[in-house]
């Protein structure tokens, strides 16, 4: 079986990392886009001394520049460079192509097949062929064949450092709107790493406003702020924003990093320290009148520490879960077998609910 496995993998042991080829590209390089997986791209570019031009966008926007580089409509570009070439900073990698193709100043599109939370080595087939046995156990735990499949092209991106493998997987949906959750009036949200809140909107939009209540996980200073003006700005009740971690712990905890990418660290060197609670006690705390019903992460730090935290709330509610681990592929290992040893009736899904391959997600229902 394992062999039968390892047949559907595009096991290619003599990859070209894309950052080489890049970095041989002789055009201009710029990155599409000027938002959060763009900045994910700018380090990786800065990781591997690529120097990259500036930022393209095909919206109108005010801004003029995006961390210290200019940013440039793509006719402005055209202008100024002829030719170039261009990474996908765009979270919707089939979208973006689409769009590039059609413009005959690109010369060459690349689509990286990591770069989230620093993760921007190739997946070496050896690995893949270490750790078949749990991938196939994953495999085989998958609900649905499309799942499977998500699994499947997932690894191949990782494998082949080529994101084109999960295109034809990405529907277009995202973590509320999709064929696996059945959301219903009255469904309570526990938000874990809400940033500035646009899930939470995503999430009230696809219940029409109809939900019991929210709460909102988010340490980080500027995040948090952000969050609770989006909160005020939109009116919205019954949403509990906390400024602390989840963990297995009622302590304090050293998070790393900054924005969209911080995290609970344990051997971080630099660090903040911030309050950590088990959902479980939170949730005693606030004594909601409706109890959680859908919990989405969507982070790769301290995910186990994090479910451990909340064995009460699985044990007497199984929530439904939204996870997102395409970040990492020790941390989807070990959260489906942590899920499966908690509650072993949940039937586990894979979706991309963002067109590139860490937007692989696992919906726990």
């Amino acid at each position: 079986m394992k062999e039968e496995f390892l047949q559907k993998l595009a096991l290619n042991r003599n990859i070209e990392p894309q950052f080489l080829k890049i970095k041989a590209d002789p055009n201009p390089i710029f990155i599409f886009g000027a938002g959060a997986h763009a900045l994910d791209v700018l380090l990786y570019c800065d990781n591997y001394n690529i120097e990259v031009e500036g930022f393209l966008i095909n919206i109108q926007a005010e801004a003029s520049s995006f961390c210290e580089k200019p940013v440039y409509q793509i006719e402005e570009a055209e202008r100024k460079y002829g030719r170039f070439s261009v990474i996908l900073g765009y979270a919707n990698y089939p979208d973006g192509v689409a769009k590039l193709k059609a413009d005959c100043s690109v010369a060459n599109i690349y689509c990286l097949g990591s770069c989230a939370y620093g993760n921007w080595e190739v997946l070496p087939a050896e690995y893949v062929e270490e750790h078949s046995e749990e991938y196939m156990n994953i495999f085989h735990l998958l609900a649905d064949e499309f799942s499977r499949q998500c699994l499947i092209s997932y690894l191949n991106c990782r494998i082949n450092d080529c994101a084109d493998f999960m295109f034809p997987h990405y529907l277009g949906e995202g973590f509320y709107r999709n064929d696996l959750l059945k959301l219903q009036d009255k469904e309570t949200l526990l938000d874990v790493g809400t940033c500035e809140g646009k899930t939470i909107e995503e999430f009230v939009e696809a219940v029409q406003g109809r939900y019991g209540n929210i709460i909102a996980l988010e340490p980080e200073e500027d995040n948090y702020r952000e969050l609770c003006k989006t909160i005020a700005e939109n009116g919205w009740e019954k949403v509990y924003a906390q400024a602390v971690c989840a963990f297995n712990e009622d302590r304090t905890v050293k998070f790393s990093g900054t924005g969209e990418m911080g995290g609970v660290v344990d051997e971080a060197d630099s660090f903040i320290e911030y309050p950590a609670v088990r959902i479980d006690s939170l949730l005693r705390e606030l004594q909601l009148e409706t109890p959680v019903s859908i919990v989405k992460i969507n982070f790769p730090f301290s995910v186990i520490e994090v479910l451990e935290g909340m064995t009460n709330l699985i044990d007497t509610e199984k929530p439904k879960l939204i996870i997102r681990i395409g970040f990492d592929e020790k941390v989807m290992r070990a959260v489906i077998f942590k899920l499966r040893e908690m509650r072993g009736d949940y039937k586990l899904f894979f979706r991309y609910t963002i067109g590139i391959p860490q937007g692989l997600t696992l919906f726990a229902v």
